[in-house]
């Protein structure tokens, strides 16, 4: 029967058969280094890479540590080492650790993590961590790296959870730079709206005529629009009167039979005169700004066929004529009762402005007829239009 004989140095022990082996210091080998003997101590190989068993028994873990030689191993050598598990078939499957200590002058080198299966290398699924002159550079999937605070490699996202490229953002963004600056600097308060591509202005809603418009830019509040109602008048002359008939005289319009608005006043309280360029009864004063249409019609009586009556729409400010002339001729016999055509007249003026229908030709007036007549009565209307 064949016995374990081991050498000590000095002496020779057998182990006789059945016998436990029980050492209790270093045993030296053959070769260069020593073998401890429990696995739970560091194991020195070559003397150049030792490793270390450690268990962790709150987790029931055994832990390792390589502790290598600044010489190993050779420019350009790796340490690999595999964790398997399965049998090599289906089953199998393997995490492959490679790591590369670099240069003994310069804080470089690498560690290279890599899944295998059915031992069929995954190229798609691994991570380098690479430490190059105190820094770290880190790869994912040989495409993605990261390096101080730069992710690199990142694509164009397809779905909402995934991370874009500065390309990406970039592309994205710049559509609406020049959009978002035009918008920016627009210097006038207003709504905003578009007159060319990425050009961008304000505007305020502006009232046009007989409407008003309340916080036209929208600044203060919402916009209120309101239609305004337009200034009208309808004046007589009340009672019929015989005086103040010459040439440049004015009819004497003394009644407002409908007004509304405050944009045509009628003066039916000043003593007449037909002073120009002065408040006087009978004068219509127009706002500014505004236009307006004049109608008047007379109601005439001649104390003989030949008589002559014409008027005229004047600028009672100016002493200016404004329209042609409007004219009534008598008929047969005394006492003639005439009714002119009417006369009518369109005008703006820009500032405030009084006028009148003025008298151009008298001869034989006797009479101008008002709202005491039974049959006919002298009237004007003015209203803006």
């Amino acid at each position: 029967m064949a016995q374990l004989e081991i050498f000590d140095g000095t002496n020779w022990i057998q182990l006789a058969s059945g016998n436990a082996l029980n050492l209790t210091g270093a045993v030296l080998g053959s070769g260069v280094g020593t073998i401890q003997t429990l696995l739970n101590t560091t194991q020195i190989i070559n003397n150049s890479s030792t490793f270390d068993w450690f268990w962790y028994s709150p987790n029931d873990q055994y832990m390792r540590t390589n502790l290598m030689a600044n010489s190993l191993p050779a420019s350009g050598g790796t340490f690999t080492e595999d964790y398997r598990s399965g049998a090599n078939n289906s089953n199998y499957r393997m995490w492959r650790m490679i790591y590369q200590p670099g240069s003994e002058s310069t804080p470089s080198g690498y560690c290279y993590l890599q899944y295998l299966h059915n031992q069929l290398t995954q190229p798609s699924q691994f991570l380098k961590v690479t430490a190059i002159n105190g820094g770290f550079t880190a790869e994912i999937n040989g495409a993605i790296t990261m390096d101080g605070s730069h992710i690199n490699g990142v694509g164009y996202p397809n779905v909402d959870n995934q991370a874009a490229n500065k390309l990406y953002v970039d592309t994205v963004t710049s559509s609406l730079l020049n959009p978002i600056n035009s918008l920016i600097n627009l210097a006038v308060f207003g709504f905003v709206t578009k007159t060319a591509s990425n050009t961008y202005v304000s505007r305020s809603l502006v009232a046009g005529n007989g409407i008003t418009i309340t916080n036209n830019n929208g600044v203060a509040g919402n916009p209120t629009i309101s239609a305004s109602d337009k200034s009208i008048l309808h004046a007589v002359v009340a009672t019929g009167y015989s005086t103040n008939l010459l040439v440049n005289d004015h009819l004497k319009f003394t009644q407002n039979r409908f007004t509304r608005g405050t944009s045509i006043i009628l003066d039916t309280s000043t003593t007449y005169t037909s002073t120009t360029n002065v408040a006087s009864l009978g004068r219509i004063t127009l706002a500014a700004g505004k236009t307006y249409r004049l109608i008047a019609q007379l109601a005439v009586s001649f104390s003989a066929t030949t008589g002559v009556f014409s008027t005229m729409w004047w600028n009672a400010d100016t002493n200016t004529g404004l329209s042609n002339a409007n004219t009534v001729y008598g008929s047969s016999g005394t006492s003639t009762n005439s009714v002119g055509l009417e006369t009518i007249l369109f005008v703006t003026p820009t500032i405030a402005t009084r006028v009148e229908l003025r008298i151009r030709v008298a001869t034989s007036v006797s009479l101008i007829r008002g709202a005491d007549d039974t049959q006919t009565v002298s009237w004007c209307i003015v209203e803006e239009v």
